[in-house]
């Protein structure tokens, strides 16, 4: 199973590239929804201290601000941040493998 997925990005080195790109562009994308959704949070937690009927202790969430995108791919922790930085972090690196390993093959 491995040698022919090995075997498929080997053959044309441009398939790494491309799946690097499709990862930085993926882990680019939660980073900057996670983003939105922090700030969308942070907004109405302010705007809610400044309401004197809604002192509330109910703590809000990216799932209760965007309820209509599927909450469990945003990132809103350490830890979801930490992830999709490694998406792009490893996306970058395969885009950087893919175009060396195509340089290797011309010479």
């Amino acid at each position: 199973m491995f040698d022919r997925l090995l075997i498929f990005f080997l053959s044309k080195p441009g398939r790494i590239s491309l799946l690097g790109a499709f990862m930085t562009r993926i882990g680019s994308f939660l980073l900057l929804i996670g983003l939105v959704g922090q700030v969308a949070v942070t907004a109405i937690e302010s705007i809610k201290q400044l309401v004197p009927q809604a002192q509330t202790n109910v703590s809000i969430t990216v799932a209760d601000v965007l309820p209509e995108y599927l909450a469990m791919w945003i990132p809103e922790g350490g830890f979801g941040f930490g992830g999709a930085l490694l998406l792009v972090a490893a996306g970058m690196t395969l885009v950087g493998m893919g175009k060396d390993y195509k340089r290797q093959l011309r010479a």
